[in-house]
């Protein structure tokens, strides 16, 4: 084996798993981002809101934490720490998540999405199962909702999270 043929092997092996780790942090966070959007909804209902408005109202949160994070160069850590006033209501609900492991639970859950993506691909590798029975994934399902293209999400696809724009200044 040659330097040549040991660097394309490396790099076939570097997008491959770059690949599917992408796959499975896409797939798992677009589920979190249900998850969490359900959930900050109940807390809006427990504390008065009709659902509907939560709904709404969480949601429209959510799409302005991310167009904030895809407008700016920031790290999410520094946009998270912007938003925390000294002694304020945002960061005492940050402390309660941190609290009960917060970050440790959508880390695990991107681990078990690819964990398990791995174990489903090693099964279709031994056709053990059909690469069309694993073929129905959330990505699918959601590319299946309504008003979802794939073309929007191949568009979508093509953003640098920190690029820097024309006649923007650092």
């Amino acid at each position: 084996m040659n330097n040549h043929t040991c660097v394309c092997l490396c790099v076939c092996v570097c997008v491959s798993v770059c690949v599917s780790v992408s796959v499975c942090l896409c797939v798992t966070c677009v589920c979190q981002a249900f998850m969490a959007l359900d959930a900050l909804a109940d807390g809006g209902v427990k504390m008065g809101l009709p659902r509907r408005l939560a709904v709404r109202l969480g949601a429209q949160a959510l799409l302005g934490a991310a167009k904030m994070l895809l407008d700016s160069e920031q790290h999410p850590g520094q946009l998270k720490d912007n938003v925390c006033s000294p002694g304020g209501a945002t960061i005492h609900a940050l402390h309660f998540l941190e609290s009960g492991g917060f970050r440790s639970l959508l880390i695990n859950a991107v681990e078990a999405s690819c964990i398990r993506t791995r174990e489903l691909q090693f099964l279709a590798d031994q056709e053990k199962i059909s690469p069309a029975a694993i073929k129905k994934t959330t990505l699918d399902k959601v590319l299946q909702q309504p008003g979802v293209s794939s073309t929007s999400v191949a568009t979508k696809s093509r953003v640098n999270l920190f690029n820097n724009r024309s006649g923007v200044k650092k």
